[in-house]
């Protein structure tokens, strides 16, 4: 190799050297700003705070409900089912949805009905194949109830307020909750036990 070609070949191999190394500087700094980011402190956040941000909201109790259709008057308590054929909760929840059944119908004054986001008639559908008959089925958006979460079971008085509220698939000690609910006799006048 003659020494203009060898100088010119240095020189390039320099130029490509120190242009690899700049590249790994950058990438090292850029390396280190990421880890900076995520190291940096995040204001905490309560676990209850947490938990609500992610739950959908419930009905409030003492708050008055009406639902197309339906005379909340013509029983002194009123347990609405909320519920939707594609969630799966409801449909794991039909062992105790049929015992429901079966406490509401040995007591005097309770209605239940199912209120679902799908046609009544595929309401009722779906609650014949879990083996779940109600008084009456509704179709309403959840918001109707001010939920936007299935399961919800909200009980309510002869005036259509929500006295009492229970959501998501229930342990069996809620369960028990709303069995004692709807079959302990109505307070004198139609109130809630």
């Amino acid at each position: 190799m003659n020494p203009p070609t060898r100088a010119r070949f240095e020189q390039l191999h320099r130029m490509v050297e120190l242009l690899a190394n700049l590249g790994i500087v950058a990438v090292a700094v850029l390396g280190c700003a990421v880890l900076i980011r995520q190291l940096q402190p995040r204001p905490l956040v309560p676990a209850a705070a947490r938990q609500q941000a992610t739950r959908p909201p419930a009905p409030m109790v003492g708050t008055g409900l009406t639902l197309p259709g339906m005379d909340f008057a013509s029983a002194d308590r009123t347990l609405v089912m909320v519920l939707s054929t594609q969630c799966h909760f409801c449909a794991d929840s039909a062992p105790f949805y049929q015992r429901l059944v079966a406490a509401a119908s040995r007591t005097r004054g309770v209605r239940l009905v199912a209120l679902l986001p799908q046609a009544a008639e595929e309401g009722r559908r779906f609650l014949a194949s879990l083996g779940v008959t109600v008084n009456a089925v509704v179709q309403a958006p959840l918001t109707a109830v001010g939920t936007r979460g299935t399961p919800t079971l909200l009980l309510l008085d002869a005036q259509g307020v929500v006295g009492r509220v229970w959501r998501g698939r229930l342990s069996p000690e809620a369960e028990q909750q709303v069995l004692d609910a709807v079959t302990t006799p109505a307070a004198r006048g139609g109130g809630l036990p």
